[in-house]
């Protein structure tokens, strides 16, 4: 009886020592630094449909890693914790939208460009290992330009000839 005791100590000291030597965590890397994100323009007017670039986000990858993916993430400034955000995935540093683009950001996030909005935005930058970093925030404010619509001159005969004083 005292051998399969002993036999039985040690069978459990010896998987005790297997099992904690194999849970033992890989040693993480140095911490990676901050992404710092900039923007062109902080208070945006734009013409609606326009294709011509609005507005670029542009960031710095951490020091020293091997960036694997980078998201630029949208929110409204009533969304300061990024929860109905839209987000964009993005290979490089920066991500230029035209106007087209703003209005249907904006669109996607319920904002009235007409009065005018504003965004909050931040990068998510995931390097090796799974490392997750994220960077400052940055606010902007986007306006709907309409001042190119205020004058309409219509094209074509009108019953009444070509009078802008008159315009239909």
């Amino acid at each position: 009886m005292k051998r399969i005791l002993r036999f039985l100590a040690a069978a459990v000291s010896i998987a005790t020592m297997l099992f904690t030597s194999s849970c033992n965590k890989e040693e993480e890397g140095p911490a990676l630094s901050e992404p710092k994100l900039t923007i062109d323009h902080d208070d945006l007017k734009f013409v609606e449909f326009g294709d011509d670039p609005a507005i670029t986000f542009s960031w710095t990858n951490p020091e020293g890693a091997k960036v694997v993916s980078s998201m630029l993430m949208i929110t409204t400034a009533d969304d300061p914790g990024f929860a109905a955000c839209t987000d964009f995935t993005v290979e490089g540093e920066s991500k230029t939208f035209t106007s087209a683009d703003v209005r249907d950001f904006a669109n996607t996030l319920k904002a009235d460009l007409s009065v005018g909005a504003e965004f909050l935005a931040k990068v998510m930058v995931t390097a090796g290992a799974g490392k997750t970093v994220y960077s400052n925030v940055v606010e902007f404010k986007a306006l709907k330009d309409n001042s190119a619509y205020e004058t309409i001159y219509p094209i074509g005969a009108m019953d009444w000839g070509w009078e802008p004083s008159q315009a239909e």
